[in-house]
């Protein structure tokens, strides 16, 4: 039996020649995870909570987003191994490494919720309610008019009853910091009653320079025990709290007895009637000066204002003449 020898040198050759390779080798794969750009269109990925790296892995190559699954483990096992559960937005041009990393990020993707003003409540918890990126069941169900107008940013999974929530903490800090900076001349006694006269101002107008003018209006016929007359207030009961109808006011509506009919009943409405804007709130807590006790629609999505039943008579023929013409 022959036995072969090999040298001390030749020894420290062979296992420089393989530390080259496994560098060479090393450097390959780190370029194949972290340089090459692989992503070529946006994609949306979902990590539930306990995915497996391989299950993610072949996710991603069954839906073109990677062409090699084997990459991808081998990126993970390179870096601590552990994802996030959420959603993800990956770019286009992303690598595998960065997609990687963005899952290990947890900065999920944030998608956005817009309360519109005027809208009710009864029809915002509808709309979160058929949000399919939202979860869980709505139990709470806040005052009208105490829910933020603006756009929320919220991420797949999150309970309904969380967004409700921030709507309603938005709207207690934006109100606390109007309040403090009302005209101390306003005659409303508290923030309540703000919400409610400033929903009135939003369901009358879409017009932001007639705000204040409207809030006025409101105002004096307040101080003088006179009804508001206001449809929307109508429309809110008549709807079901829904804000809108799809029909016009009738006569018997004027003379249905509840207590939101404003043509019946003097003072507040006893709720708002919507989630008024911040523009709305601030109309009334600083409203302007006027002598008018009127207004009514003037046909270019404004309105006619009057200090004297004479004058806004004139101005709701006016407005007569213009529905007629659009009937036609």
């Amino acid at each position: 039996m022959k036995i072969i020898k090999f040298s001390h040198h030749y020894r420290l050759n062979v296992i420089g020649i393989s530390g080259a390779l496994l560098l060479l080798l090393s450097s390959a794969l780190f370029w194949a995870i972290s340089a090459q750009s692989i992503l070529k269109q946006d994609y949306n990925m979902i990590v539930d909570a306990g995915s497996s790296g391989i299950k993610i892995a072949s996710h991603l190559q069954n839906n073109d987003v990677i062409t090699n699954r084997h990459l991808f483990r081998i990126a993970l096992m390179l870096s601590d191994g552990h994802l996030q559960a959420g959603e993800y937005r990956l770019d286009a041009g992303d690598t595998i490494w960065q997609i990687v990393r963005k899952m290990q990020s947890g900065k999920v993707l944030m998608r956005q919720f817009t309360l519109v003003e005027g809208h009710t409540v009864k029809r915002v918890l509808q709309l979160i309610n058929d949000n399919e990126y939202l979860t869980g069941e709505i139990t709470l169900v806040p005052q009208e008019g105490s829910l933020l107008p603006q756009t929320y940013l919220y991420h797949r999974g999150m309970a309904r009853n969380q967004l409700i929530s921030m709507m309603a903490e938005a709207m207690d800090e934006k109100l606390d910091i109007l309040w403090q900076q009302r005209d101390p001349k306003i005659t409303i006694k508290n923030k309540e009653e703000a919400l409610i006269l400033a929903s009135l101002v939003e369901r009358e107008t879409g017009i932001p320079s007639e705000r204040k003018h409207i809030a006025a209006v409101f105002y004096n016929r307040l101080r003088n025990g006179w009804p508001l007359q206001t449809d929307p207030t109508l429309i809110y009961w008549e709807s079901d709290k829904l804000g809108f109808m799809n029909r016009p006011i009738r006569r018997s509506d004027l003379r249905r007895r509840h207590e939101f009919n404003t043509y019946v009943y003097g003072g507040l409405p006893p709720t708002a009637i919507a989630n008024p804007g911040e523009a709305s709130i601030r109309a009334v807590l600083n409203p302007i000066t006027t002598k008018d006790y009127f207004f009514v629609a003037d046909g270019t999505g404004g309105h006619a204002f009057a200090e004297t039943l004479a004058e806004h008579n004139k101005n709701v023929a006016k407005w007569r003449v213009i529905e007629k013409k659009r009937k036609q």
